[in-house]
């Protein structure tokens, strides 16, 4: 299932206030799917205020199998290189 950055925006900020609603609630009823994101929306979500350190945009999306859009791109931390070149 493709997550998009405006259901990651409302499970973040569920997160934030440490409150469970809609976004928290989809995902336990649904806690079998594979979860997926792409580098797009990945980079979608780098740009929020909440999102600005490196450190906590990589924990977050690292939740959730980004797909790749090259074939070495594996994992948020070769995205990461890719954001950051």
């Amino acid at each position: 299932m493709i997550l998009d950055s405006n259901f990651l925006i409302h499970l973040e900020r569920e997160r934030r206030r440490k409150a469970q609603g809609p976004a928290s609630e989809f995902l336990l009823s649904h806690s079998g799917a594979p979860l997926v994101n792409t580098p797009t929306i990945a980079g979608e979500i780098a740009c929020g205020d909440s999102m600005r350190d490196r450190k906590t945009w990589a924990k977050f999306v690292g939740f959730f199998h980004t797909s790749s859009l090259h074939p070495k791109e594996k994992s948020v931390e070769s995205l990461t290189l890719s954001v950051d070149n």
